[in-house]
């Protein structure tokens, strides 16, 4: 991938994107330096988002702002080159499954719109995760993190019904869906009459 947009010597980076700093919508000038470059875009994008969904969770949220713009896309090349060695690392301990749902309220002020984290344990083992723009405009913080946790819950049944096909004894697992926010939390527990 480096080879192919003639990045083989490229100096390394120990992130794969700026801390705090968040990407503006494309640039015009950034999309037509590949154009001249005679990149496929998509292609290059397809690329990080295999590798995101397949090995390297932190990818996933630099490769979803490349979705929006060109900025970050050297950048995480970069740290690929230099951290190609890093991989996750699967043991059996438990079959407990632990989710975690998180959001950010209105992070990018050019869409007004949330972000969805989720992140599903079993055991000690990372085993799924999900970053994702939130279909519509909340009004409060409270609201997307409602949202987030409605995901997760979701994703927590859907995992619920499909290990036993992948051959784990699920007779009594141990569930959590973990969320951040205490009024949201004493929000989801009242009873709606």
């Amino acid at each position: 991938m480096l080879v192919e947009i003639g990045m083989q010597n490229a100096h390394s980076v120990s992130t794969p994107m700026d801390p705090g700093v968040y990407p503006a919508l494309e640039i015009y000038e950034d999309h037509s330096l590949f154009l001249a470059l005679n990149v496929n875009y998509k292609h290059e994008v397809g690329l990080i988002s295999y590798l995101a969904i397949s090995t390297r969770p932190n990818l996933e949220f630099p490769g979803f702002l490349l979705l929006k713009n060109w900025c970050p896309f050297k950048r995480i090349l970069q740290y690929v080159f230099v951290s190609q060695h890093l991989g996750l690392t699967l043991f059996c301990t438990d079959i407990d499954i632990n989710n975690y749902a998180y959001s950010s309220y209105d992070n990018f002020s050019s869409t007004s719109r949330s972000h969805t984290w989720l992140l599903v344990y079993l055991g000690n083992n990372l085993i799924h995760w999900k970053l994702q723009w939130q279909l519509s405009v909340c009004s409060s913080s409270n609201e997307a993190e409602y949202k987030a946790l409605y995901k997760g819950g979701k994703q927590t049944v859907w995992f619920i019904q499909i290990l036993p096909g992948m051959y784990f004894s699920v007779s009594s697992p141990t569930l959590s869906l973990l969320g951040n926010n205490q009024p949201l939390i004493a929000l989801a527990k009242t009873p709606i009459p």
